[in-house]
């Protein structure tokens, strides 16, 4: 992993390798001068400019910086929610920003998984609709949906609340149904934004567990 920027505000990574190895890791992610930039009426915000980041396959990444530093920011870009003003990213073999938006939005749900702070679960449904939505979006059947989704919930720990709508959960509940969601469709990229903020630090711990 390695990153730089010309930013004034400064982002830092963490790296947390499960797998050491001592060959040089060949990047999974690349974004190579990235630059995001607001413009309202007359005024121009930078978030940051000219920053680039490599990571490999397997490595365990913690984004931090101050408040306003671009950290949500980042991941955006790095996950294809949003398009940098300046700059490329790369996952895998797809430089993601020469995509459609159709096509970029389905190179998402295939590829890469999403958490994030506030967990966003859709609170008409269940924990097991929340958890296969990925699937029915990527055009999976029903039956097979509900199945992995079903044992996605199993392997964070939710088995016997499948059938709970986000209201009848606890805050650690519907973050771990968030978690089950991110992964079932076993993407490539795994994205987490403050996923544990308004998490207790017990809850906070388990999650970190289930991350790794």
């Amino acid at each position: 992993m390695s990153i730089t920027s010309n930013s004034e505000k400064k982002i830092g990574i963490e790296v947390s390798s499960p797998t050491p190895d001592p060959r040089p890791p060949t990047p999974f992610v690349r974004a190579e001068r990235l630059t995001k930039t607001y413009v309202t009426g007359k005024n121009r915000v930078v978030v940051f400019e000219d920053l680039s980041v490599e990571i490999a396959q397997g490595e365990m990444v913690a984004v931090v910086g101050p408040s306003g530093a671009g950290k949500s920011t980042l991941l955006h870009l790095l996950g294809g929610l949003d398009r940098p003003s300046v700059g490329t990213v790369k996952v895998g073999e797809f430089d993601i920003f020469k995509l459609g938006d159709v096509d970029l939005a389905r190179f998402r749900n295939r590829e890469i998984g999403f958490i994030f702070q506030f967990h966003h679960l859709l609170p008409e449904f269940t924990a097991v609709e929340n958890a296969m939505m990925p699937l029915l979006i990527g055009r999976s059947s029903h039956q097979a949906a509900i199945v992995r989704a079903l044992a996605m919930l199993e392997s964070v720990g939710l088995k016997d609340r499948a059938m709970h709508r986000p209201g009848e959960m606890s805050g650690g509940e519907q973050a771990r149904v968030a978690l089950a969601r991110a992964l079932v469709a076993s993407p490539r990229l795994l994205l987490a934004d403050e996923p544990t903020g308004d998490l207790d630090s017990k809850t906070s711990e388990s999650m970190h567990n289930l991350l790794k």
